[in-house]
């Protein structure tokens, strides 16, 4: 990544004339992709700063780039000031209204839980609440040119991946997705990559055409000298690895208070909302609950921005309730009919209840004869006996009530 600055510092190799560019192009057809991914749609994805220069973003989604992830800005790796990238406002902007994927990088010097937390609300500032649809990655890597005070710090693993959560939950309070940059080098020997990948976004940095880390990645950047056209300097080459987000219907009806958890897939990183959390609410694992009448639609998004909907038909319980004063009024004078459990709900369990006393007392489904003044509860048509017919009856009401399944 063209992320090293102190003092204004430029890798003045990574500038090239234009013919020189073509020389360095890199398709993603030149790598070799794990097998893990074979059933994976594989999307061209940049990421760019503000070395790129002024960029024509309809020249570069027209060359079949489907992401871009922009640097936003950095912490000096000397006087640890932060700043922004001069030209993150402008990639953002462009590639989103080019119809790419976006997101943003922060190039990270910090050395406590603090200076994640400060960085990750300065991105949250910076952006503003920019609308993204790939995650907010806290960059990690080493400066091998110069003295830098991250590397000084000799951070621990177990101090370096705190960090890293520290920054990712910040920026997931802020209402973004979350992931973390480094090269296999540092996933490896630097941090607890596969406790951070369990929750984020792993973006692998592994300069070749076939990578040999086998731990959790999503995103993989296998070049950086990439040639795209609307950019005339080189630029660093992704792919992404995306399954499609898909639920299994369009449209789902559930009662008030069920739980509900459809089916679908994605690349294990992902995240949901409720049109209407009133309605209905989802939880991060997906598990959508009921809670008045209503509908609400259920969007699952893809941290690599495939996303799917479902819409929640609420309605409600489907257990016929009787209202409490009537249920007083009922059980002082007497037992309220076709409640001959007395739960205050009518329904499948007294129709069984029916029909269990019916078979003890030997009549089957012919008649008992009412014997008490709390079977009167059992004699739901107020025929004298107790028997089968009271028992559809009941079933009939159930299912006028919506309730016709339990």
């Amino acid at each position: 990544m063209e992320v090293y600055e102190q003092n204004q510092f430029q890798d003045a190799a990574r500038y090239r004339n234009h013919s020189e560019l073509a020389q360095a192009s890199a398709a993603m057809d030149s790598v070799i992709h794990d097998p893990r991914f074979d059933d994976c749609e594989k999307r061209q994805c940049i990421d760019v700063s503000k070395f790129q220069g002024d960029i024509d973003w309809n020249l570069v989604a027209q060359d079949g780039i489907d992401q871009a992830i922009v640097r936003i800005g950095f912490r000096g790796y000397g006087n640890g000031a932060l700043a922004p990238d001069p030209y993150f406002r402008q990639n953002l902007e462009g590639a989103a209204a080019a119809g790419l994927d976006t997101g943003v990088y922060f190039f990270t010097q910090a050395i406590t839980v603090e200076e994640a937390v400060e960085e990750a609300d300065y991105v949250l500032g910076l952006l503003g609440g920019f609308a993204l649809t790939m995650p907010v990655f806290i960059d990690v890597e080493m400066i091998t040119f110069d003295t830098a005070r991250l590397d000084e710090a000799n951070l621990s693993p177990a101090q370096q991946t705190e960090i890293c959560k520290a920054f990712c939950s910040t920026i997931e309070a802020g209402g973004y997705e979350a992931g973390v940059y480094a090269n296999k080098y540092y996933l490896t020997t630097m941090m607890d990559a596969a406790a951070l990948a369990e929750k984020y976004t792993i973006w692998l940095a592994n300069y070749t055409t076939q990578t040999s880390y086998t731990g959790e990645y999503q995103i993989w950047q296998y070049s950086e000298n990439g040639y795209v056209n609307g950019i005339n300097h080189v630029v660093d080459m992704n792919v992404s690895y995306t399954r499609k987000v898909s639920y299994a219907a369009d449209a789902l009806t559930i009662h008030s208070n069920q739980t509900v958890s459809p089916v679908l897939y994605g690349d294990n990183i992902l995240s949901y909302r409720s049109s209407d959390p009133q309605t209905a609410t989802v939880d991060r694992n997906g598990v959508v609950r009921g809670l008045q009448p209503g509908v609400a639609i259920i969007t699952a998004v893809s941290s690599n921005g495939t996303s799917d909907t479902i819409e929640i038909n609420v309605t409600e319980d489907p257990s016929f309730r009787v209202e409490y004063a009537d249920l007083i009024y009922s059980y002082a004078a007497n037992p309220l009919p076709g409640d001959p459990n007395f739960d205050g709900m009518i329904n499948a369990s007294d129709a069984a209840t029916m029909l269990i006393y019916s078979a003890s007392s030997g009549s089957g489904n012919v008649t008992a004869p009412i014997d008490s003044f709390q079977q009167l509860s059992y004699d739901y048509n107020d025929d004298g006996v107790i028997n089968a017919s009271d028992a559809s009856c009941v079933l009939i009401l159930s299912a006028q009530q919506n309730a016709g399944i339990l």
